[in-house]
């Protein structure tokens, strides 16, 4: 009955261990699946900063490059601590079960220990017959061969669990060195990545100084951005106006049944909408924010911009209608396309390849990106707008 009492404790046990390793695995895989997601843009960034390096210009785009590294690195030491954390706590587990299986183990040695040698002495062939023979009559020396055979089977039995039970030792064992190992392994990794980390920070401070003497030319910089953004405000107002208008609606546009199923599928992929080009990096975030280099000066982005590689296609994020195509002064073609109420704006692009009225889908090809004057590498300007309200496209597009 001991026998069977424990071996339903260490049943138990192991159920146990087996729907944590499935929940850890499950936890791996995501940490791990972030883990490369983030390694990536960070290879990404430095290719893009070993190309500034070469050219020596265009620092302020330059130390957001930087800064965009630092976060992702930050972003990556914390998940290499999550999976380590997470192996800790397995190993921890693990140690705890072979504990508990290494107690098992002897409580079952002492109390079948006794009963293991008889069960040797009674496999002898003369001890049976002799066993048999003693009893008084057949009814009994029947009872005595049942009786030895059922014993045999049972001594045979908890030798084999026993057995099963070294295996299982041995093998909980050898998992519970390859997560040591694989802990040592993150371990080094992330010591690596914290002494990068305080590298790019040091390397931020260098170019900060830097721009420090080229103050006026950033104020510059800014009051053309800003004059830009402003023509584009005012450029978008009017069409929502004009949209407002035809559509005959009171301060939001008025959506035909079709326009109301668009709309309606492109708030419902909020956050999965494909990027407006296949590789790129946000090097300015949307809404009002201190400049990164100027002290007590704010910035305003009524959009994101995205550093990306020359040549690169620009495509549409969503399936819409092209409401009007824009030449603005600094920033080549502006391409706008509305999707219902909701309408996506894509700035510097040359080689258009729509035209006003056309239809276009998800992921087609509208443009190629300007590689403006100054610039190590072309930046789209990308902004979601939802009647009069300008949206964080961030938020809308896919987490890279």
């Amino acid at each position: 009955m001991n026998f069977w009492k424990n071996y339903k404790i260490f049943f138990l046990f192991a159920l146990l261990f087996f729907a944590e390793r499935i929940t850890y695995c499950q936890q791996k895989e995501t940490i791990r699946k972030k883990i490369d997601e983030i390694k990536e843009e960070i290879e990404y960034l430095n290719g893009l900063l070993e190309k500034r390096e070469s050219e020596k210009k265009n620092y302020i785009s330059t130390i957001s490059l930087v800064e965009r590294k630092i976060n992702s690195q930050e972003k990556y030491v914390f998940a290499l601590e999550s999976e380590i954390g997470n192996l800790e706590r397995i190993i921890k587990e693990y140690d705890g079960i072979l504990k508990n299986l290494s107690e098992k183990l002897e409580g079952l040695k002492m109390s079948y220990g006794i009963a293991l040698r008889n069960y040797y002495l009674k496999r002898d062939k003369v001890y049976f017959w002799v066993y048999l023979l003693a009893a008084d009559n057949m009814v009994q020396s029947q009872r005595r061969f049942l009786y030895y055979r059922q014993y045999i089977k049972e001594m045979e039995y908890k030798a084999k669990s026993i057995q099963e039970l070294l295996n299982e030792i041995g093998d909980k064992k050898k998992q519970a060195q390859i997560l040591i190992n694989d802990r040592i392994n993150l371990m080094k990794l992330k010591e690596s990545e914290i002494k990068k980390l305080e590298e790019n920070k040091k390397q931020k401070i260098i170019i900060l100084e830097k721009l420090k003497k080229e103050q006026g030319e950033i104020r510059k910089q800014i009051t053309e951005k800003k004059s830009i953004a402003e023509k584009l405000e005012k450029e978008m107002k009017k069409i929502i106006e004009e949209e407002i208008k035809r559509s005959k609606g009171k301060n939001v546009i008025s959506l035909t049944a079709e326009e109301k199923i668009i709309a309606g599928n492109f708030e419902r992929n909020k956050g999965r909408l494909p990027w407006p080009v296949e590789k790129g990096v946000i090097i300015d975030k949307f809404g009002e924010h201190p400049h990164i280099v100027l002290k007590n000066v704010k910035v305003r982005n009524n959009g994101i911009d995205i550093e990306t590689e020359k040549n690169s296609d620009v495509r549409s994020i969503y399936e819409g209608v092209v409401t009007k195509i824009v030449s603005i002064l600094g920033a080549k073609f502006t391409i706008i396309i509305r999707h219902g109420n909701y309408l996506s704006v894509y700035q510097n692009i040359d080689d258009v390849l729509v035209k006003n009225g056309e239809k276009v889908q998800t992921g087609q090809k509208i443009g190629k990106v300007i590689n403006m004057e100054g610039e190590d590498n072309p930046v789209i300007h990308l902004e979601i707008w939802k009647d009069f309200e300008r949206m964080d496209p961030e938020e809308w597009i896919r987490i890279k």
